[in-house]
């Protein structure tokens, strides 16, 4: 749904009237008016609770024969106020004879207001045959207006021991949840308050006293940010204790970063300015009016809202090779890519009314000149672009006899937003 714009700004207070004179002299100088308060900045939902946790996974052990870990279960969904649940772990595998063992797959994290993290893969060991790592699940996506996307899971562990004919290959990291766009807007800033009337000269001569000018109007606040896009899950570690050269151990892959997502509500706008306050009357017989005081400068927009950041791409797990093998390092994943800004509010509008100049004396005097018109505000600016997730750094590839290791590739960062 359209989000609630914030809180607009109080009005500044009036400026005091000048002192009168008696029979001679000069009235004296009406006061400023006082500044708007600012509107107030726009403020995404924060949840109050988190929904429940997935099951976890069966483990499962076996010997002489395939060990398949249970697949962790989803986090429960959340709501307007509540982050969804994290997703449960998945089961670990372990084989004993000449059976594989394969770990569970991790749970998916629930959607709610902030995504919940995705359940870590089971590990699997397997003293006789491959051992594969379950993957991570896969972040939650945020519902609410700005909320964060969930992490991924964690890549499962993968171990082969020294019986093993075959490969360790650890679970790949689960992806990052998406972040919420946010349509919530800054408030308007409050006018400017009325300036002072200026007072009155003496009865029999003098001049009257200037009006004051009027209050600046109050800036607009600031547009909510959008939601940041949750982190990939890292890739799991494979380990290998083979002693035959045709044997690899390979690390998981991280997971791809979340997108950050838009501001979409803009800065608020720029309060009015205070109306000038009138010139005091001269004296009857002899002096000048005074002149009406300047109308208050209308107050700038505010800012649009930042763009969410994108999530940071997974780093690939380290493969380590114990016997002559090669040991091949995961890949680290693409970042997410940043939000979009949100568009700037208006300045106020221009034309707070100056005062009103004050009479001239009957014999002699001027009469007190009107005060300006109050100048508009300056636009808001553009909300700043979200960031762009960081690529995941690359795998260690490790090897203490043999061949040396190969490291897995950088992920690359996502693209920018663009600003408001």
């Amino acid at each position: 749904g359209t989000g609630v714009a914030g809180i607009n700004g109080g009005t500044g207070a009036y400026g005091g009237a000048g002192g009168n004179a008696y029979l001679f002299g000069s009235g004296g100088a009406g006061g400023q008016g006082g500044t708007g308060a600012a509107g107030a900045d726009g403020v995404n939902p924060n949840p109050t609770g988190t929904a429940g946790t997935g099951t976890v996974g069966a483990d499962k052990t076996t010997s002489g024969a395939t060990a398949v870990g249970g697949k962790g279960g989803p986090g429960d969904a959340g709501d307007a106020t509540t982050t969804g649940g994290e997703g449960g772990r998945g089961g670990n595998a372990t084989s004993t004879g000449g059976g594989d063992a394969i770990g569970g797959e991790g749970g998916i994290g629930g959607d709610g207001a902030y995504g919940g993290a995705g359940g870590a893969g089971g590990n699997a060991d397997s003293t006789g045959n491959a051992a594969v790592g379950g993957a991570g699940g896969a972040g939650g996506n945020a519902e609410a207006a700005g909320g964060a996307g969930g992490t991924g899971g964690k890549g499962g562990e993968a171990h082969a021991g020294t019986n093993s004919p075959s490969n360790a290959e650890a679970g790949n990291g689960g992806a990052g949840g998406n972040g919420q766009d946010s349509a919530i807007s800054g408030g308007t800033g409050g006018a400017g308050g009325t300036g002072g009337a200026g007072g009155r000269a003496g009865l029999l001569v003098g001049d009257g006293g200037v009006g004051g000018a009027g209050g600046t109007g109050g800036a607009g606040g600031t547009g909510a940010p959008g939601g940041a896009g949750g982190a990939g899950g890292d890739g799991g570690g494979g380990n290998s204790d083979s002693p035959s050269p045709q044997r690899t151990a390979f690390g998981g892959d991280g997971g791809v970063g979340g997108a950050g997502a838009t501001a979409l509500g803009t800065g608020g706008n720029g309060g009015i300015g205070g109306q000038g306050g009138d010139g005091g009357a001269s004296g009857m017989l002899v002096g000048n009016g005074g002149a009406g005081g300047a109308g208050g400068t209308a107050g700038a927009g505010g800012a649009g809202g930042a763009g969410g950041a994108g999530g940071a791409g997974g780093a690939g797990g380290s493969g380590t090779n114990n016997g002559p093998g090669q040991g091949i390092g995961g890949n680290g994943n693409n970042g997410g890519s940043g939000g979009n800004g949100g568009d700037g509010g208006n300045g106020g509008a221009p034309g707070a009314l100056g005062g009103k100049g004050g009479s001239r004396g009957l014999l002699f005097g001027q009469v007190g000149t009107d005060g300006g018109v109050g100048a508009g505000g300056a636009a808001g600016a553009g909300g700043a672009a979200g960031a762009a997730g960081a690529g995941g750094t690359a795998g260690d590839g490790k090897t203490t006899d043999g061949s040396p290791g190969i490291g897995g590739t950088q992920g690359i960062a996502g693209q920018p937003g663009q600003p408001g």
